[in-house]
């Protein structure tokens, strides 16, 4: 058991990492620094490669940011999910069809994290795919209202895709590798 929690403590001090030096550092999501640096953000990590202990620390996740209010965001950690985008794909679409199915979509919107993430209409060696590649497998959940302000705050967020696209664009593959490369 000991092994276990040091390896969920590091998971989430891996994608901490990850945030701090690729997602803020590079300002790939212009709203991450401060809710980081208030730590404002919920990591749950579950080893689990079964699909009900997975749906199940999602919902645990989903409930903890929603019932807390001690959190902006959250990251529920999937380091032994799988490899596979597309079978990560399925399990992300089960917590899309979860929230629906329980109205919580009005509260919660997810985005998509994996090593091997790739746009529907992009190759998989395209560079802006990035945005969206972690270390491991993740579900990123944020409460739709934040969401909302935050567009409303910052308006035309079409110019974040394109500052990253831009940035991702010039930056050699071997950095952006690097950038979510586990140790």
């Amino acid at each position: 058991m000991e092994k276990l929690i040091s390896d969920e403590r590091n998971h989430i001090q891996l994608i901490k990492t990850w945030i701090n030096n690729f997602i803020i550092n590079y300002n790939i999501c212009p709203f991450a620094a401060s809710v980081f640096k208030d730590d404002k953000i919920l990591y749950l990590s579950e080893n689990s490669t079964d699909q009900e202990k997975l749906l199940t620390a999602f919902w645990e996740c989903t409930n903890t940011l929603i019932e807390s209010g001690n959190y902006a965001t959250a990251f529920l950690i999937l380091p032994n999910a799988t490899e596979d985008f597309e079978d990560f794909l399925d399990f992300y679409y089960k917590a899309e069809w979860l929230l629906e199915d329980t109205g919580i979509d009005k509260l919660i919107q997810l985005v998509a994290f994996h090593p091997r993430f790739q746009y529907a209409s992009s190759q998989a060696d395209d560079k802006h795919n990035f945005t969206n590649r972690s270390p491991f497998p993740m579900i990123h959940l944020l409460p739709v209202k934040s969401v909302s302000q935050a567009i409303e705050a910052f308006g035309d967020t079409q110019s974040i895709t394109e500052a990253n696209n831009k940035l991702l664009e010039n930056m050699p593959m071997e950095k952006l590798k690097s950038c979510i490369k586990q140790p």
